[in-house]
């Protein structure tokens, strides 16, 4: 179009829509389009978001959907795509789940979220599709989110782990940091040398001092023996601080955490991973937590350059002198992991076998004579409210059921948290600190 043709458009479309399209947003310069914008039916548009004229002139998109990046954008997943109706044979609703899911006009009745409902016939999604994540799954623009990072499927995952923008509206997993610097809460750091991130992000060396990986000087580690049984406790109850406590003293982010449970209860590891979770979630910090049953495990793979935490849970289950062997056997490894910072809590309510006090003992954790059980109801009191464990305890509190008190020896470092009765009584909880 010449600039002449311009101006006699302007004029005629001025009678009927004060010439929209050729006002300043959308302005003929020189008889072209300004830069970035195309000529529709003598409107100047830009084509990456005008939902009438979406990629290309005369391509809309449905009422109510965006255009995005040139593409009409996804409606929620589990929402109807199509102009009218409700059914789920055209805007890939989740509720029927079938092959036919897809997005309306665009040519393919078999169009589906690829791989993600189970059907063979699943074909290629567009931009029109509804159902482009996973079943449940809400998908909408900018896509701007480590889980959906440029669109509804790509998630952002190491080394390429930030969603950045790219400039051109669009969003794209990339690398933070290029070796040997690593990511640490939007940091690029050295963990070899770093005392604030030494050998995992948010280690901080007590010395000031990180080589190696690793710090430098005295680096105290932590055992905690915890006398409650944790099947049922719900996360909002003092017994359940005392367990994030314990686990959480570490402040690295994310804490990795090694669980043995081969004998445990899988109903009292379950709910204690749910109460740890809930810590994780109030602190934002990411819990990577590794489940073994295997006794080899922790002589093999258990390091403070590896993990954080050690978590023993009560083996209800365990047959008469198996830990008393599996103490014994891992005490070397248990004592290097603590001397280098390491914390390890111990779980021993009182049900099952009660095995656990001779593991603590053979495993030079604890030298634990005896365990008792303590009535569920039962008032029990923080007596060290300063301590790492007990800090924001509230006391006293009443125990749930299954919970024991131990007879200690050898009470060196040994810090008594959590005590029956009005504080005198026999321990419930107790805090060693490993120098």
């Amino acid at each position: 179009m010449n600039l002449r043709a311009s101006v006699v458009s302007c004029v005629l479309v001025a009678a009927v829509a004060l010439a929209a399209g050729c006002g300043q947003d959308a302005a003929l310069v020189g008889g072209e389009c300004a830069s970035g914008l195309t000529e529709c039916a003598l409107r100047c548009v830009d084509l990456s978001r005008d939902p009438a004229n979406c990629g290309a002139c005369g391509h809309a998109c449905d009422p109510g959907v965006a255009c995005v990046a040139g593409a009409c954008a996804a409606a929620p997943y589990g929402v109807d795509a199509t102009v009218g109706d409700a059914n789920g044979d055209d805007g890939g609703a989740t509720v029927d789940g079938t092959v036919s899911d897809g997005g309306r006009g665009d040519g393919n009745a078999t169009d589906g979220a690829a791989s993600t409902d189970g059907a063979s016939t699943d074909g290629p999604s567009d931009a029109r599709d509804a159902a482009t994540a996973p079943d449940g799954a809400a998908c909408v623009p900018p896509y701007d989110t480590l889980d959906q990072c440029g669109s509804c499927v790509t998630a952002c995952a190491p080394p390429n782990d930030v969603c950045a923008a790219q400039g051109d509206g669009s969003y794209a997993c990339v690398q933070l940091c290029t070796s040997p610097l690593v990511n640490c809460g939007g940091a690029c750091v050295d963990k070899t040398n770093d005392p604030f991130n030494c050998g995992a992000c948010g280690k901080v060396c007590p010395s000031h001092l990180c080589a190696g990986s690793t710090c430098q000087g005295s680096t105290p580690g932590d055992v905690v023996l915890i006398g409650h049984d944790y099947a049922t406790t719900p996360s909002s109850t003092a017994q359940g601080t005392v367990l994030q406590n314990a686990v959480f003293i570490p402040s690295t982010n994310p804490l990795r955490v090694m669980s043995f449970e081969r004998y445990a209860d899988a109903t009292a590891t379950a709910n204690a991973k749910k109460i740890l979770a809930g810590r994780a979630a109030q602190q934002q910090r990411t819990l990577s937590y590794t489940a073994t049953s295997t006794d080899g495990d922790v002589p093999a793979k258990l390091t403070a350059a590896d993990y954080d935490v050690l978590v023993v849970h009560d083996q209800k289950a365990a047959p008469t002198g198996a830990l008393a062997t599996l103490g014994s056997s891992w005490a070397t490894t248990l004592g290097a992991f603590t001397k280098a910072g390491g914390v390890i809590v111990v779980l021993d309510g009182d049900a099952g076998t009660g095995e656990m006090p001779q593991f603590s003992t053979s495993g030079g954790l604890f030298q634990v004579t005896s365990h008792a059980p303590v009535l569920a109801g039962s008032a029990v009191t923080v007596t060290a409210p300063s301590d790492d464990v007990g800090v924001g305890v509230l006391s006293p509190y009443g125990v749930w059921a299954h919970t024991a008190t131990f007879t200690l020896g050898n009470l060196t470092n040994v810090t008594l948290i959590v005590r029956n009765g009005d504080g005198t009584g026999a321990p419930i909880v107790a805090h060693r600190v490993v120098p």
